[in-house]
């Protein structure tokens, strides 16, 4: 949702759906189990999800049209980690066509600046990043990932 006029239509959408006492959803999507941190506080790593149990993109892409369909105008998606769907910017890009708010919580490790651009090519509205420091050893010993 990267214009002013798709900025336009979720707030239409929106606003319509409150003024006829629909309701606006905020949905929260787990799009993994698996992460690539070691986190202590988190037990994610410990029992990761087998990538062939998790849904594929046309389930996720029914998933996306259902919670739209029931108002949902705001998903934030995390894990895990999601940024090892290698289908993220194409969920990303499904909910964003639909008119929906995209989020997404990473740790931001696998990240680069050119997959930052593919996120928010495929319409990735809002990016959050999970650091628990800036200084790096302090992170490391956290996270147990650089």
């Amino acid at each position: 949702m990267q214009s002013n006029s798709q900025m336009v239509r979720l707030c239409l959408s929106a606003g319509l759906s409150a003024l006829v006492s629909k309701r606006v959803l905020n949905c929260l999507w787990e799009l993994t189990y698996q992460c690539n941190a070691r986190c202590g506080i988190c037990s994610y790593w410990k029992n990761p999800s087998d990538p062939r149990e998790e849904m594929t993109l046309p389930q996720i892409e029914e998933g996306l049209r259902r919670i739209h369909a029931y108002g949902c105008r705001f998903i934030n998606f995390t894990g895990g980690e999601p940024t090892i769907r290698r289908d993220l910017e194409q969920i990303i890009q499904s909910a964003s066509r639909l008119g929906i708010w995209t989020s997404l919580v990473s740790n931001g490790s696998l990240l680069t600046r050119e997959r930052v651009r593919q996120l928010k090519d495929a319409g990735l509205d809002n990016l959050v990043l999970s650091l628990d420091s800036l200084d790096p050893p302090v992170y490391a010993r956290q996270r147990s990932i650089p």
